[in-house]
């Protein structure tokens, strides 16, 4: 789905395009933004995410136990690009704050998972995907630049496509999970 949108909003001349070192997809429009106040929006992709770090695979979001019992999951680089193969969970551990995935085999470092699902399928009364849960920011964000690049509107306009749900924490960093 992120690689759909970065299509879409590849054609806005006006529009700039950016991965950031999650793998999450911004999108910057400025014209004319003397004065303005700068805004900014965001949605989420795919989620709940899982993240490799220090040799650990840790569950990025809210999912009951009882669904993440034999759950297969895919993992991809920064730049949002499926790795060969799929894991499957084989235990879980859970310690304080977080949740640990043990796997049938373990992904590289710095990448990220996500569930093993539908990317989007639809039928004449359905539509299935990973990401629906948050459609309607991510459409709205890719209307909203859509236009204002037509339209060449004076504004400063960042709208994050993120590849998991985020927060924004105490210290103003956005923080995903």
């Amino acid at each position: 789905m992120l690689l759909a949108v970065e299509q879409l909003l590849s054609r806005l001349s006006s529009v700039k395009l950016h991965r950031d070192r999650w793998g999450n997809l911004i999108a910057r429009y400025r014209f004319q933004p003397k004065g303005l106040q700068p805004l900014c929006f965001i949605g989420h992709l795919d989620h709940p995410g899982v993240a490799v770090e220090k040799g650990r695979v840790l569950l990025r979001g809210g999912v009951q136990e009882a669904w993440l019992k034999k759950a297969t999951i895919r993992f991809c680089n920064q730049a949002g690009d499926y790795l060969p193969g799929k894991s499957r969970v084989q235990s879980i551990r859970k310690q304080e704050s977080e949740t640990e995935l043990l796997l049938d085999r373990l992904p590289p470092e710095a990448t990220f998972g996500v569930w093993d699902l539908c990317e989007f399928q639809e039928n004449a009364t359905t539509i299935t995907g990973r990401a629906c849960d948050d459609l309607v920011a991510i459409v709205s964000m890719v209307s909203l630049l859509e236009h204002l690049d037509r339209y060449r509107i004076p504004a400063d306009v960042e709208c994050w496509f993120t590849r998991a749900k985020a927060a924004i924490a105490p210290d103003n960093e956005i923080t995903f999970w």
